[in-house]
Order: structure tokens, then C-alpha cells, then sequence
């Protein structure tokens, strides 16, 4: 069509074909917004320049550009206002919100988001009545404000299929309460609106199934379920391909894929997925710091194996890439960050896990990080990571010498949490942990009379012989000198000469780091 005769049509048409580029993870975008708002004039107001104004606001915070939206928005809704264009104010509102949130402002973010809601319902358009709830509560969870984005979501979610979008907006608020319902801990509710919502979902919406399966598999690999959340993944992954491209939907799922990675000991495959999900992230660090986390722990799993192998060269590696990403993430975690957003609660307390982790990287687990990674988590409400953090400060203390009575308490909350949410492989690394220490975890001497061991695996490499293999094996279910002879039949003494041996092949200070590198290498099973 010809613009210079109809400018404002041909702002929409542009406005219109950025939006379905936009969806659909076509190139040009910004282009045709920028065209777009360009083409439609600034005079006399006009709601069409309202209209533009706002979706390309919305479009730069997939970007995360926040405050560049943030000023669109802002002459969007003071031209729809002077003209009473409800509509198009209660779409720059939406938007408004988002931006005034990740700028460090949370409670106006969320009156915008209110208001945004009202105009909705006072115009009669309940799709928009539907997106507000969504980007509300999904806004509150990503926040860490788990029981009202509980709340709101459910809401939402009956109010849609009330209004006839069931299929179309209750599944994906339905599952923003459920991700909400996990944080806190309410594993089986969430479990059981994530199969509420993986049933009603419309076959078309392929970045909700990503949003429900990615979801689902992080609940399953919590609980151990590899082969399940395996499952769920190849079908989020099949949704991904259909050209889902917001980082909403798919930064998610690479970091559930990494999580299967480590879980299975697969490092190379969570390092890919790390590199892969932190492009899909962009500039929105509270997208990519979960990445970050796990691409430093991929690194310190590393280290640690190496370090037990005594391949040098393989230490140095990990520590490379972790200090790579240490870098990129404190750079990101500048006082002007791009788009001008304020790190959010959560994002801080990914980045105290990173921190900790990178003292692992380095072969010197500091509890003290551990424990303030801890209480970020704890301040959110979010229980499993808190749980995994308060293992490693155990470790971290436990490695470092200290008494008993300081490495106890945070290792029986790690316990006690790990049991009651069900979240097997933690619980496995906690209990192993306070065998190898000769740790209580429940108030009693239970403990510290661990199962005889099954036979250790011959580990030539380690320069043992057969019998200071067995004798490695009993230090790593936390034996004492005495018990190690009576296991054997053979004298105190000789067990002790043994264990002397064990240390210096091993070159380590004490019992824990010598049970330390059997538990790592497999020598014994973490349920032994």
C-alpha cells in the first residue's frame, strides 16, 4: 500500500506483521515496530498511536529493554488517556507494569497491572481480562511472591474457562500456579494442576506445552523420576521447534535439560545446554541466572572429579569455564545492567548460589557463601533450593574441620526438608554425606551405625592396593579405626597404619576429603 497516503493504516499493517514476526520468532521485529510508530503520526493524537506505542513497549521487554518500554508505554497511555482510548490504555498499562517491576518498583508494577485488569473487564475484553491475570501472576512468581501468584493465577485460570478460554489461557495460568505451588514446597497439588493443564491445553499453543512440560520435568527431576522428566522434556522440546522463541517459555527448558544432565553425570550436556539457553535468555538476567548457577555447578562437579582423579589438566579446564561465567555474570550484575533492570529477589539469590559454587570450582567450598545462598532462598519461601544449599554448607564445614555440632544443624534441615518434599537424590547426598562424616541427622546415635558396605570397585588409578580399598571403602560410610579392624579382623594398629597409607596416596589432609573422593568416584554408593 502506499504509505505516504495513508500512514496511519500502513503503521498498523507494520505494527500487525511485527506482532505475528514477533510470535512466530521471525527476524525483523524492531524493524517493523520502529516502522510502525515512525509511519503513525505524533499530531493530532491518535488511539492508532497509542496502539503501536504499546506493543512495541511489549515487544522490547521480551528484549529485556525495559526502560526504553518503559517511555513508550508511558506516551502511550497519556495520549490514550487524553483521548479516552481505554483500550490501547489498558494494553500500555500491561506492559507499564511489567517494566515498572524489573526497574525496581514491584508495587507500582503491580497497580499497573491492576488497572490494566480493570480497563480490561470495563471494556468487555475478556482475552485481555485473561492476559493481565497471566502476566500478573506470572510477574508475582517470578518475583517471589509465591502465595499471591498462587492465588491470582487460580483465579485467572477459573475466570478464563468461565468466560470460554479453557483451552487458550487456563492452562498456562494453571501452570504459573503450579510453579508457584512447587517453590513453596506443595509438590503433589502441583503435580496435579500440571496434569490439569498438560490435558486442556489447545494442540496450537506450542509455547504453553513448552511452559507445562518444562514445568513438570523440573518437578519430576527433583523427585529422581530421570525417565519421566525425560519424557516431558522430548515433548516441550518438540513445542520449542515450532519456532517458540520468548525466553518466558523457552529459558526453562534448558535449564530443566540441564538439570537432567547433572543428574545423570552427563557435564558436557549440561555445559551445551547452559550455552544454549544464556543465548536464548538475551539480555534478561533474570532469565539467564539460573543458567549461570548451573553452569557453575556443571564446572564444579567437574573440578571435584578431576581433582579426585588427580588430572590436573582437567581441573584447569573447569576452573576456566567457571571463571568465565563468574565474570559474565558479575559484569552483567552491574549498577547500569542493560535495559536498566534492577536485579530481582530472585535473581540475587541465584547469584549467592553462583558465588558459592564458584568456591567449589576454585577446591575450596566456603560455608559461609553457602549459607548466605541459604538464607536468599529461605527469604523467598523456596524450599528445595534452600534445602540444596544448607547440604553444601554442611559439606563446605565438613571438609573445612569443623566440630560436629556446627556441621549438624544445617545438614539435618537439608534432611528434613529433602524427606518431607520427597526430592530423592538430595536426600541420598545428604544421608551419604552423614555417613562419610559419621553425622546424627536425627538427634540420635542411628547415624553413625551405617550398613556394611558393599564391595568397592577396583580402582587401580587411585595406586591402592586391594586391602586399602576396603579400608577407603569403610572411611567413606564413616567407619572409625576401631571399626574398620573388627570389619576386617585385623588389629587396631594395622587399620590405622592403613588408613595413614590411604591419606598419603590420596593426598589429603584427614578422613572426610579421603571419603570425600570415594563417595565422588563411586568407590561406594551414595545409599550404602
Amino acid at each position: 500500500m502506499d504509505a505516504a497516503r495513508d500512514p496511519v493504516r500502513a503503521g498498523l499493517l507494520h505494527g500487525r506483521l511485527g506482532g505475528y514476526l514477533r510470535a512466530t520468532g521471525g527476524e525483523g521485529v524492531v524493524a517493523q515496530y520502529e516502522a510502525a510508530v515512525r509511519l503513525v503520526p505524533t499530531s493530532p493524537p491518535l488511539a492508532e498511536r497509542a496502539q503501536v506505542l504499546a506493543a512495541y513497549g511489549e515487544a522490547l521487554i521480551g528484549q529485556g529493554h525495559y526502560r526504553a518500554s518503559r517511555d513508550l508505554c508511558e506516551e502511550a497511555i497519556a495520549i490514550a488517556h487524553q483521548l479516552g482510548a481505554l483500550a490501547e490504555e489498558g494494553d500500555a498499562r500491561r506492559a507499564l507494569g511489567v517494566d515498572l517491576a524489573f526497574l525496581g518498583d514491584l508495587e507500582a508494577g503491580v497497580d499497573q497491572l491492576r488497572e490494566a485488569r480493570r480497563i480490561a473487564e470495563a471494556v468487555g475484553k475478556v482475552d485481555e481480562v485473561a492476559r493481565a491475570y497471566a502476566t500478573l501472576s506470572g510477574l508475582l512468581e517470578t518475583f517471589g511472591k509465591l502465595e499471591a501468584a498462587t492465588e491470582i493465577a487460580l483465579e485467572g485460570a477459573e475466570l478464563a474457562a468461565g468466560r470460554g478460554l479453557g483451552r487458550w489461557h487456563s492452562p498456562f495460568l494453571t501452570t504459573t500456579a503450579a510453579r508457584a505451588l512447587f517453590a513453596r514446597g506443595c509438590w503433589d497439588d502441583a503435580e496435579v494442576l500440571l496434569g490439569r493443564a498438560a490435558d486442556r491445553v489447545a494442540p496450537e499453543l506450542a509455547a504453553t506445552r513448552v511452559y507445562i512440560h518444562t514445568a513438570r520435568s523440573q518437578l519430576d527431576l527433583a523427585r529422581g523420576l530421570a525417565d519421566s522428566a525425560a519424557e516431558h522434556l522430548a515433548v516441550a522440546r518438540e513445542a520449542y521447534a515450532q519456532t517458540v522463541t520468548q525466553p518466558w517459555f523457552a529459558t526453562p527448558l534448558f535449564v530443566a535439560t540441564a538439570e537432567l544432565a547433572l543428574l545423570e553425570g552427563r557435564l558436557g550436556d549440561a555445559d551445551a545446554a547452559v550455552a544454549e539457553g544464556l543465548e536464548v535468555a538475551g539480555a534478561d538476567l533474570s532469565f539467564a541466572a539460573p543458567l549461570y548457577a548451573l553452569g557453575l555447578r556443571a564446572a564444579a562437579d567437574r573440578a571435584e572429579l578431576a581433582r579426585a582423579r588427580r588430572d590436573d589438566e582437567e581441573v584447569l579446564g573447569a576452573r576456566q569455564v567457571g571463571e568465565a561465567l563468574a565474570g559474565e555474570l558479575h559484569a552483567r550484575l552491574s549498577p547500569e545492567p542493560a535495559g536498566g533492570a534492577a536485579p530481582t529477589p530472585r535473581t540475587e539469590a541465584q547469584a549467592a548460589l553462583c558465588e558459592a559454587e564458584f568456591t567449589r570450582v576454585a577446591g575450596h567450598s566456603d560455608p559461609h557463601l553457602w549459607a548466605a545462598a541459604a538464607k536468599a532462598w529461605e527469604r523467598l519461601g523456596a524450599l528445595y533450593p534452600t534445602a540444596y544449599a544448607r547440604w553444601r554448607q554442611a559439606e563446605a564445614l565438613l571438609l573445612g574441620g569443623l566440630a560436629r555440632e556446627q556441621v549438624e544443624p544445617p545438614l539435618r534441615a537439608a534432611h528434613a526438608t529433602a524427606s518431607k518434599l520427597g526430592a530423592a537424590p538430595l536426600q541420598t547426598e545428604v544421608e551419604a554425606l552423614a555417613r562419610r562424616g559419621r553425622l546424627d541427622l536425627e538427634g540420635n546415635a542411628a547415624t553413625a551405625s551405617a550398613p556394611a558396605p558393599k564391595p568397592p570397585s577396583p580402582l587401580d588409578r587411585l595406586g591402592l592396593t586391594a586391602r586399602e580399598q576396603e579400608v577407603l571403602a569403610l572411611i567413606a560410610i564413616g567407619r572409625t579405626n576401631r571399626q574398620i579392624a573388627e570389619t576386617l579382623f585385623i588389629s587396631p594398629k594395622t587399620a590405622t597404619v592403613h588408613v595413614s597409607n590411604i591419606l598419603g596416596k590420596l593426598g589429603v589432609r584427614g578422613r572426610v576429603e579421603a571419603a570425600t573422593i570415594a563417595h565422588r568416584l563411586g568407590i561406594v554408593e551414595p545409599g550404602s
